[in-house]
C-alpha cells in the first residue's frame, strides 16, 4: 500500500485539541497543533516555546498554506462547548433543561453546571458522556479530512 499516510493514535489527536483548546480561553491565542500528513506526526507549536523542545525541526514559516500539514482544530471549532452540555441535559436531565439554560445565561457557566451535576451525583456520567464526545466529533473531522487513526 504505497503512497497511504500512517495512522494517529486517535488519543494523540484529542491531546492536541485540548491543546488547542487552552490556547483559545488562556494567553496563547496564536498556539496551534497540526499533523504533519505524510509522517503521522503532531506539531505543537506555541509562541512561548512552552513545547518547542518537543522537536528538532521547527514547522515551516508556511504551515498553515501547506497541504501536507493540517491543523488541528479547537473544541470550539468541533462544537463541544454547550451543544455538547445540552445533547446530555436532553439526554439525561430534561427535567433541568431551564436551570441549565439560566446557568449558561452568565459567566463562570461550566463550573456552576458542575457543581451542579456533583450535587446530584452525575460528574462522572458527565465525564463519561464529555469523553465519548470528544472522540467521536474527532473521529468525525478525521474521516471529513482524510485522517486515517487508530483507537
Amino acid at each position: 500500500m504505497a503512497g497511504r499516510e500512517p495512522a494517529v493514535s486517535l488519543d494523540e489527536l484529542v491531546a492536541a485539541m485540548f491543546f488547542v483548546s487552552a490556547a483559545e480561553t488562556g494567553h496563547g491565542a496564536e498556539d496551534a497543533a497540526y499533523l504533519h500528513r505524510p509522517t503521522g506526526t503532531i506539531h505543537w507549536h506555541s509562541l512561548e516555546d512552552i513545547v518547542g523542545e518537543l522537536y528538532d525541526e521547527p514547522l515551516p514559516e508556511d504551515v498553515a498554506s501547506r497541504p501536507d500539514y493540517l491543523r488541528i482544530p479547537s473544541k470550539r471549532e468541533l462544537d463541544l462547548g454547550k451543544a455538547l452540555v445540552f445533547t446530555f441535559v436532553h439526554e439525561f436531565l430534561p427535567y433541568a433543561y431551564a436551570e441549565v439554560a439560566a446557568i449558561f445565561r452568565k459567566r463562570g457557566a461550566y463550573g456552576r453546571f458542575r457543581d451542579m451535576l456533583e450535587y446530584r451525583g452525575l460528574l462522572d456520567q458527565w465525564r463519561q458522556f464529555q469523553d465519548a464526545g470528544e472522540k467521536e466529533a474527532m473521529r468525525t473531522w478525521c474521516r471529513k479530512n482524510g485522517v486515517i487513526f487508530t483507537e
